[in-house]
């Protein structure tokens, strides 16, 4: 028994009763939120490649070829030869060529 607490208007126990207290304690689980997550299927991995390696040929081009490029557009639009079907069709074209279909 244990009686140091007495002069101090407290009560006795027993010596073995502080273990059954923590026994008697029970592990509070907190509940941990669901993880995002992401997955990117394999179509979509080729797609993104391909825009990527687009991009990069774009960036990538010679400087001066794109000059010329951009000047001959301007020529063009000015002259108003992208505005009719013809040019439309020509476009149209170039993209299915290049398999730039979203499907």
């Amino acid at each position: 028994m244990d009686i140091r607490n007495v002069a101090k208007n407290g009560g006795t126990e027993p010596t073995n009763s502080r273990a059954k207290r923590t026994d008697a304690r029970r592990d509070v689980l907190v509940p941990q939120p669901p993880r995002d997550e992401a997955r990117i299927s394999g179509e979509s991995q080729k797609t993104a490649t391909a825009v990527t390696n687009l991009a990069e040929r774009a960036r990538t081009a010679g400087s001066s070829d794109r000059e010329a490029i951009v000047a001959a557009a301007a020529q063009k639009l000015a002259n108003g030869e992208l505005d009719g079907e013809k040019a439309i069709h020509a476009t149209a074209e170039r993209l299915f060529a290049a398999k730039f279909l979203t499907v």
